[in-house]
């Protein structure tokens, strides 16, 4: 008796290490839906104010835990690394380039905005050229005119540019304040997935008051 008992105790022990619990597949594996993926890591974008779409996901793609740390780590590189980079072209006039008496006076400025992402290049970029100039009162220090114009320069995995850029005179009249605002939409392939990724960036990203006096021609 006690040597079957024994025998049947053996055979269970060699039964229970060579069987995988019901669940422990889904605890210890290292491999996640697609769903799960793509929520966490529109989360990580949403965080600093930016959509996060993929466009193409690939189906064959095994999706894995070490990934999605690896892709929120390049989420945070990719939004923390947007910079606005503004490059003044203009030059400024010289205190008494112009006479007061040269009335009405022309003002001129212009400046140039980069868009992109010093930590990830790879996500793509825009740069865009802004203008203004109108007419200016001398005398009286009054704006009377104030036209601008933007112009896209260069871009890279740029898909929508929804760049606005305004002015306006301020309450005095006496200045012009500036606003480009609106979005820019990038995508890119990401390189280990394979799946086509898009984000958009929101403005403002410039806001500018200047005195025209300062931009006589």
């Amino acid at each position: 008796m006690k040597r079957s008992i024994a025998f049947l105790l053996s055979c269970l022990f060699f039964v229970s290490a060579f069987t995988v619990p019901a669940g422990a597949a889904s605890v210890d594996s290292d491999e996640i839906s697609f769903d799960y993926f793509y929520r966490e890591l529109r989360q990580e974008y949403q965080k600093y104010g930016m959509d996060f779409t993929i466009e193409r996901p690939n189906s064959d793609f095994v999706y894995t835990r070490e990934l999605l740390k690896e892709e929120l780590n390049m989420a945070q590189r990719i939004c923390e690394g947007i910079s606005i980079e503004v490059v003044e072209t203009s030059e400024e006039t010289a205190p008494g380039a112009v006479e007061p008496k040269a009335m009405p006076a022309i003002y001129y400025w212009e400046k140039e905005v980069k868009i992109a992402s010093t930590e990830a290049p790879a996500l793509g970029y825009v740069t865009v050229k802004l203008y203004c100039d109108g007419d200016i009162d001398l005398q009286n220090g009054v704006v009377k005119t104030c036209n601008v114009r933007m112009l896209e320069q260069s871009s890279l995995n740029l898909v929508e540019n929804n760049l606005t850029f305004t002015g306006s005179r301020t309450t005095n009249q006496m200045e012009v304040m500036l606003w480009l605002d609106g979005s820019v939409k990038f995508s890119w392939t990401d390189p280990i997935t394979n799946s086509v990724y898009s984000t958009n960036k929101y403005g403002p990203f410039l806001i500018e008051i200047i005195n025209p006096n300062n931009y006589l021609n």
